[in-house]
């Protein structure tokens, strides 16, 4: 998925967010495809509800929970 991302104007914990591409892969196969969404790209936006130095919790538009782990260094 390839997503854009900018600070909400009204609240500073929430990002807005647009889906710009999606890839396709199919498994055991040579197919890999990455297909443009345009203007038909899925919006809605996240909010941080906790945030340390390893990880962050955000709940989504549609109520999805991410947990957000950051990567060893």
């Amino acid at each position: 998925m390839l997503v854009d991302f900018k600070p909400n104007a009204v609240d500073n914990r929430k990002v807005d967010v647009k889906f710009q591409a999606c890839k396709v892969v199919v498994n055991d196969s040579p197919i890999k495809l990455n297909i443009p969404l345009g203007i038909i790209g899925p919006t809605g936006w996240l909010r941080t509800a906790y945030i340390d130095e390893t990880m962050r919790i955000t709940r989504g538009h549609k109520g999805s929970i991410f947990i957000l782990i950051r990567p060893g260094r």
